[in-house]
């Protein structure tokens, strides 16, 4: 069935560059060889075994054979042998499909050889052959190319034989047979082939996807249990180096108070390069790769020996092969670059370390901004502080004046009060210890927020807590109602 996903990874493959396909053909092509050396002696263990059973019920039911068969078998047991002990050979391992069709072909000879010398009959010699291609395309993961070797090998061995073969059948019916097992197993591999090449290379994209996945999950993992962390940088940049498998990363910083870019951190280089970098500082326009860096591009020099985006003086003194920048960007404006490269490497990145690089400056380039926000809301934070805790004392001294001079004329210091006029001055004066206390709460609230004053816990008398909330919500209640 076709989904979206199949879709998708079609796409990817079409939208591979040539450098890319021969990377993954490269791949694909070893792996296939491994494959093919494991499978080889499985396939000659099958073939011997079965040839060797025929070989028995050949010796008993025509004994004037059993020499001949025997010294074919013994021979085509000598070049299995040979073959898989080539497989073994260093300059020969690489070549598993060339020595297994060359094996195959002497099989397919020998066996087109004896039934001409014993006038074996043609449907049995047929069937044989046919039977010997087909074996091949279900055992061996080869190439079409490998397939139609022996193929046409079988072929020219079976018609060198048919003169001296006894025709029981049609002549005809033969040849057919022939002829379509040759071009169906040829086709089957062809096939085959295809459906293997294209498995693999799914493998490979899913595979490369999981790896930048989980790449970028941890330099997200690193941002936000580091954000604002004075190592910040450093471990991003750890992180970028082992993913991406170069020698050294490195992050330069746009600062304003010096208006040019300076290195923040670098990994993976000597103790005195690093000191040399964080010395260097580059305004804007200073190189020409300031001036060609985009956002969301990145720039990548395959060998700095040619070039003209970065002075190769500069590289070599800081020991630079080859590099991949991804600049980091804010509202469109470069204000910092991740690089990324080796020391002695030189040649192109990969797609996957492209797509690392660029997800890695992206998240960066979030964690910067999420970072500047953060301050802007700690700096607000103090001012919010600061203001409370300015009006806070503000407020209580003209509180502590009401207070005391309620106090005063509730004591008579100026002229003796009624009952009604002591009723309503102790009124003021409990309002105003009570709205003292709100002003002391939000003095400590704010000391809590900023971690200036700890939590004291205690017992509560809630007789006491109770009657003090009826007496300030008894303006609020409705006649009708009763506080219990």
């Amino acid at each position: 069935m076709w989904n979206s996903n199949d879709k998708s990874h079609v796409e990817r493959l079409s939208a591979l560059d040539e450098s890319q396909r021969v990377v993954l053909d490269a791949a694909y092509h070893a792996e296939t060889g491994r494959i093919l050396r494991r499978r080889l002696p499985l396939t000659v263990f099958l073939f011997l075994l079965f040839v060797g059973v025929g070989v028995s019920a050949e010796r008993a039911s025509y004994p004037a054979r059993a020499h001949l068969i025997t010294v074919v078998y013994l021979g085509q047991v000598a070049a299995a042998a040979i073959a898989l002990f080539a497989c073994r050979v260093p300059w020969l391992r690489d070549r598993p499909g060339l020595i297994g069709a060359a094996l195959a072909s002497l099989l397919s000879l020998s066996m087109a050889i004896y039934d001409a010398s014993v006038a074996n009959v043609l449907e049995r010699s047929a069937m044989a052959q046919v039977c010997l291609l087909t074996g091949l395309v279900v055992t061996l993961p080869w190439s079409w190319r490998a397939q139609l070797a022996v193929a046409l090998t079988s072929l020219a061995g079976f018609a060198a034989a048919v003169p001296y073969l006894v025709v029981n059948d049609t002549l005809s019916y033969s040849i057919l047979a022939m002829l379509t097992g040759a071009t169906t197993s040829v086709l089957g591999v062809r096939f085959l082939e295809r459906y293997r090449r294209d498995a693999f290379l799914r493998a490979a994209l899913l595979k490369e996807e999981a790896e930048v996945a989980a790449a970028l999950v941890e330099i997200g993992e690193t941002l936000s249990t580091h954000l604002n962390a004075p190592d910040m940088f450093e471990r991003v940049n750890r992180v970028a180096a082992t993913a991406l498998g170069c020698d050294w990363s490195s992050t330069v910083i746009w600062e304003e108070s010096r208006a040019a870019f300076r290195t923040r951190t670098v990994v993976g280089v000597s103790a005195e390069i690093k000191a040399e970098a964080r010395l260097l500082e580059f305004p804007r326009g200073s190189l020409p790769i300031l001036a060609a860096l985009r956002a969301g591009e990145l720039i990548e020099i395959a060998d700095f020996r040619h070039q003209s985006l970065v002075p190769v003086e500069l590289s070599v003194r800081l020991g630079i092969a080859s590099a991949l920048y991804a600049p980091i960007a804010r509202d469109g404006e470069i204000i910092g670059v991740l690089a990324h490269g080796y020391g002695s490497r030189t040649g192109p990145f990969s797609t996957k370390q492209r797509r690392i690089a660029l997800g890695i400056s992206q998240a960066t380039a979030v964690a910067m901004q999420n970072a500047r926000l953060i301050a802007d809301l700690q700096a607000a934070s103090r001012l919010k502080s600061e203001f409370v805790s300015t009006m806070s004392h503000e407020l209580r001294t003209p509180l502590n004046v009401i207070s005391g001079y309620s106090e005063l004329l509730a004591e008579g210091a100026f002229d003796p009060l009624t009952r009604a006029q002591q009723d309503t001055v102790a009124r003021i004066h409990r309002s105003a210890l009570e709205l003292l206390d709100l002003v002391n709460a939000t003095l400590d609230l704010n000391r809590l927020e900023v971690g200036r004053d700890a939590v004291s816990t205690g017992a509560i008398d809630l007789v006491q807590l109770f009657a003090e909330l009826g007496r300030e919500l008894e303006a609020l209640v409705h006649p009708d109602v009763a506080l219990r």
